[in-house]
């Protein structure tokens, strides 16, 4: 299940997704002040220079070669000159009625560049991490319907990149002076959790399980910093749920670095849990008499997981998939299987969407329940794309998305001259949950779901053409909901004459809306995701990227030191120094060193075996 990919991370949104500019579907906080985009807690922001003292209020860390212009600018720079003002006088044009003056909607200062750097509206240097921007090279900004061009992008894309100082990229901060917590210590406070009478009744303690985030209070990590992997557990549970109300994992520890949960909460059951623990490198079953009273009273050996691993693997196919379609909604026994795999039709089928004959009636009838928006190119896809919303008929605020992707454009794979009974090589699926959030599958040209979707079908272009991954990929791209896209195949179709009779044009006509019409499902869809990961406590963005997404590359590109290698395996890095000789020859050097992620999933197992730390699957019998 693990990819070891070659850094895929970027600064701006994890682009992989169903439409144009590398999304599709309009932003579902159409109000939104774009800096909301961009979290203000500390977890998120850059950490300041400092100087020796260490304290970056302190005047005398100022470097004195360093120009306290925000902009970067200097008078000597002639071209930021230049770059400032055609960005601000774009700015004033495009944007000025709704952000300037006593009239603004949300914040009045778009024409004062260095203010916005100063509020966080613009990242110095960072046009992909800057609120401005996304919102402005994602179409969601303008509200009107004349977005900017792509010339006109590049403007303000030029002035921060180019004008702005970039902000500081020091690691963050680290608090060295968490008290330690130990294994025996969170055991109690888990037995306690599934014990209090007043959270749990006894008839209800089987159903208790924990995730746990103390290995990186012990690591040194700040509150604030372990705030971004509270959202991310609290996201992806609720994005695993078959139920219709949102639920948040309580804490039971003081630090808040131990989450219960209710299995039921999500249409869990006690085999799933088993599916987690089994799949899981750093799952151990402990043997203190806490553990065992625990394990007696939850109904399982491993009672808890880590939550980072937990939202690292479970938000990537193919367990994401497993957990999702086949543990939680059942919709097949097995998703894998070679003979009958899981499908786009054993989706639709469960979901009561009758994809087929929607679009036949829709195609005769017009009622309204199919809604389809084509483009001649992507940013997914070099080729042709469609992308089509079914409505949910006993449910308007759910919906059915599909995309039609394609390995060339010409012949039967070309939409513009077949678009009513196009061929596609695969497709995108977004459809959404009973609690609002979305859950997500790739398809290939048969519709069985697939881990990643074919390379030379889609990609993700912002990343150099790396694989689209089912869950994660789309969780980055989607962290506002649907995306933007406005329909090229209608006025195609209308502007040919003599290419298409009477009939077809009305037919088309009914299968492609006009642009108002089809944004109204696109702004529905997004209002309902957007409302749904409020409840969760999550934010849209940490910086640049989703809260899962921010999880996932946290984990897998960790550099494991000594304290935070110690502080997974439950001891404190003076209790490991002197032990480093019985560790597997691959955690060796994290001794005065670090080692990486793979090394850490291959060789957790047995480094808990050998220091006699508690039972995994590569201890030895006896």
């Amino acid at each position: 299940m693990h990819r070891n990919k070659a850094r895929m991370r970027h600064r701006g949104v994890f682009a992989v997704c169903l439409g144009v500019a590398g999304c599709w579907g309009e932003v579902g906080q159409k109000e939104t002040d774009p800096a909301e985009s961009d979290p203000s807690s500390e977890a998120s922001a850059s950490v300041p220079t400092t100087g020796d003292s260490g304290d970056p209020q302190d005047p005398s860390n100022a470097d004195p070669t360093e120009s306290s212009d925000p902009t970067g600018e200097t008078e000597a720079d002639p071209d930021c000159v230049e770059k400032r003002s055609a960005a601000r006088s774009l700015l004033v044009e495009r944007c000025a009625g709704c952000h300037t003056g006593p009239n603004a909607s949300v914040f009045d200062y778009v024409d004062d560049l260095d203010e916005l750097v100063a509020q966080g509206k613009v990242k110095g240097g960072d046009p992909g991490g800057s609120p401005l921007y996304q919102v402005i090279q994602s179409d969601v900004m303008p509200k009107t319907t004349e977005k900017l061009s792509a010339d006109e992008k590049l403007v303000i894309q030029g002035w921060i990149s180019e004008c702005t100082n970039p902000e500081p990229t020091l690691p963050p901060k680290q608090c060295a002076n968490n008290k330690f917590i130990s294994t025996e210590e969170m055991l109690i406070a888990m037995h306690d959790g599934v014990t209090d009478i007043k959270a749990v009744d006894p008839d209800d303690q089987k159903f208790v399980r924990y995730f746990t985030l103390t290995h990186l209070w012990n690591a040194g990590m700040c509150d604030e910093e372990i705030e971004v992997y509270r959202h991310g557990l609290a996201k992806l549970l609720n994005s695993l749920s078959n139920q219709p109300k949102i639920v948040i994992p309580a804490p039971v520890d003081p630090e808040h670095t131990i989450y219960r949960i209710d299995l039921r909460d999500y249409g869990w059951d006690a085999a799933l849990w088993e599916l987690l623990v089994d799949r899981d490198p750093f799952a151990v079953q402990y043997l203190q008499d806490t553990a065992k009273s625990l394990q007696s009273l939850t109904g399982t050996l491993v009672p808890f997981q880590f939550a980072d691993w937990f939202v690292t693997d479970a938000s990537q196919a193919p367990l994401y998939d497993q957990v999702l379609y086949e543990r939680v909604f059942k919709i097949k026994a097995d998703i894998f299987s070679a003979v009958d795999p899981l499908s786009r039709f054993d989706l639709e089928e469960f979901l009561g969407v009758p994809v087929d004959a929607n679009i036949t009636l829709e195609k005769a009838e017009d009622p309204g329940i199919v809604a389809r928006a084509g483009v001649q190119l992507s940013g997914v896809s070099n080729q042709n794309r469609v992308i089509e919303r079914h409505a949910f008929l006993d449910n308007f605020s759910r919906s059915y998305w599909l995309s039609y992707d394609f390995l060339e454009n010409v012949g039967d794979s070309n939409i513009f001259y077949n678009p009513l009974d196009f061929v596609a090589a695969g497709g995108e699926i977004i459809w959404t949950l009973p609690n609002g959030l979305q859950g997500y599958m790739l398809v290939d040209a048969v519709g069985d779901r697939i881990d990643e979707g074919p390379i030379d079908v889609v990609s993700n272009k912002e990343e150099n053409g790396t694989p689209i991954i089912n869950g994660v990929s789309c969780m980055g791209c989607h962290y506002q909901g649907m995306r933007s896209i406005v329909d090229e195949v209608a006025p195609f179709a209308v502007d040919q004459v003599g290419l298409f009779g009477a009939e077809e044009l009305e037919r088309i006509a009914n299968l492609y809306p006009p642009a108002a019409e089809f944004a109204e499902g696109l702004t529905l869809d997004s209002d309902v995701f957007v409302a749904s990961v409020a409840k969760t406590g999550a934010p849209l963005l940490v910086g640049s990227d989703e809260v899962t997404e921010t999880v996932y590359y946290a984990f897998e590109e960790a550099a494991v030191n000594l304290r935070r290698g110690a502080s997974e395996l439950g001891i404190t890095a003076d209790s490991l120094l002197p032990k480093i000789g019985q560790l597997p020859p691959g955690l060796q050097m994290i001794n005065g060193g670090f080692v990486n992620r793979d090394s850490m999933r291959s060789e957790y197992a047995q480094a808990i075996c050998n220091l006699k730390l508690g039972i995994t699957k590569k201890c030895l019998p006896g």
